[in-house]
């Protein structure tokens, strides 16, 4: 592992390189606990976007007591791969080859940390993926949150990946897909008359510029990209492998009543529903009022509201293990 001086902004500890089985060399931050540890948090960021944005939300949590992994995923932030540059996952098969990198970040945690407890924190794409791998590899995990992601059956979703399936024949797999336009620019109008393209993610302007600033932020995923998302959509939609997940296991829901993304809360509603059928008891879901895409970039007030939520969440979950 070689360690990076990138990005860490004095909030990470460090930075390192962590050489993949799937051959990409992961660009993973590590904010070490301020105290004793209790328990360990394993962020998975969005789409288009990057570890580096969870500097703050790692503080929180170190201060409580958690030591906090987060990682480029393929395509994102400072992570290489020979088959995955801006906006590609992998050459073939890539939202497995996302999940076959987050189990070896998971598996080098736990060598790390035999003795504590693993959360898995994902945001949008991040909680697609941290719910697909829940579904895949309960066992690894001992809570998960999943926090504005959008997985329900939709017909919309059959429709999109048949245009992708068009644009990818006649423009290429990593061509910047026109999926953006039905998906980032068309939540931004939603919030006219825009001060930035990225209205959509937060009241706050100051970081909705920041976003925007970053070179590493906003670019639009390839062809694709975005097809393996619709992939994972359709497999969390479908709850494949729930039946094996401990019915105690803990889960937190959470997403913005004004976030488009997710219809306006509709879509984690749904998956509260499937979740509490399908008998899984300690299960926490919280739609925030007037609450945009990123609960952890609104503004001061309501992010240290949300992020203390999720640390009275976390402590409690690492509690009831043993």
């Amino acid at each position: 592992m070689r360690q990076q001086n990138t990005r860490l902004n004095g909030l990470f500890t460090t930075i390192e390189a962590w050489e993949s089985p799937t051959g990409a060399s992961l660009a993973v931050y590590h904010r070490k606990a301020d105290a004793r540890p209790i328990g360990v948090v394993h962020i998975n960021h969005g789409l288009a976007e990057h570890a580096g944005r969870y500097a703050r939300f790692a503080e929180a949590l170190s201060k409580e007591g958690f030591e906090v992994y987060a990682h480029d995923h393929r395509g994102h932030g400072a992570t290489i791969a020979p088959d995955a540059s801006q906006g590609v996952f992998a050459e073939t098969d890539g939202w497995n080859t996302v999940l076959a990198d987050i189990q070896f970040v998971n598996g080098e945690i736990r060598k790390a940390h035999p003795k504590l407890p693993i959360l898995m924190f994902g945001h949008s794409m991040g909680g697609m993926l941290a719910y697909n791998y829940l579904l895949r590899f309960p066992e690894t995990l001992d809570g998960v949150a999943v926090w504005n992601a959008g997985l329900s059956k939709s017909p919309l979703l059959q429709i999109l990946k048949l245009v992708l399936k068009l644009e990818n024949k006649f423009k290429g797999p990593k061509t910047p897909s026109i999926a953006s336009k039905f998906s980032f620019e068309a939540y931004n109008k939603a919030f006219r008359p825009n001060q930035t393209t990225a209205d959509w993610l937060t009241k706050d302007l100051a970081e909705a510029k920041t976003y925007e600033d970053d070179p590493d932020c906003g670019w639009r995923p390839s062809n694709s990209m975005w097809l393996d998302i619709a992939e994972g959509i359709e497999f969390g939609a479908n709850d494949i492998g729930l039946e094996n997940v401990p019915k105690d296991m803990p889960v937190f829901l959470l997403a913005g009543d004004q976030d488009p993304s997710v219809e306006k809360g509709k879509a984690i509603l749904d998956m509260d529903k499937r979740l509490k059928a399908a008998g899984i008891a300690n299960l926490k879901t919280l739609i925030r009022k007037n609450g945009r895409h990123e609960a952890l970039n609104e503004p001061k007030s309501e992010r240290d509201e949300v992020m203390n939520t999720f640390v009275i969440w976390a402590k409690s979950a690492v509690s009831t293990i043993a």
